[in-house]
């Protein structure tokens, strides 16, 4: 993993898939500086998926110690 304290832009992205989702943070240069991944658990309900998708987030955001980022892209 890269040292997210000398990284000037770090974008989030986040990918909800039909059995897994996961989430990244990448700076400028397309190195990825953290990044989780968690079963989609479709059964739960769209409800609780979106939830727990909203934390998956959240949670790989916060790995960004330094920079916060800027943009946030979701494919799902």
């Amino acid at each position: 993993m890269m040292d997210l304290q000398k990284a000037k832009t770090i974008y989030l992205a986040g990918d909800l898939g039909g059995t897994k989702m996961a989430a990244a943070l990448i700076d400028a240069s397309g190195r990825i500086a953290a990044r989780a991944t968690r079963p989609t658990r479709a059964e739960q309900g769209m409800q609780q998926v979106a939830d727990n998708f909203a934390r998956l987030l959240l949670e790989v955001a916060g790995q960004g110690a330094i920079e916060r980022p800027i943009a946030c892209g979701v494919a799902v």
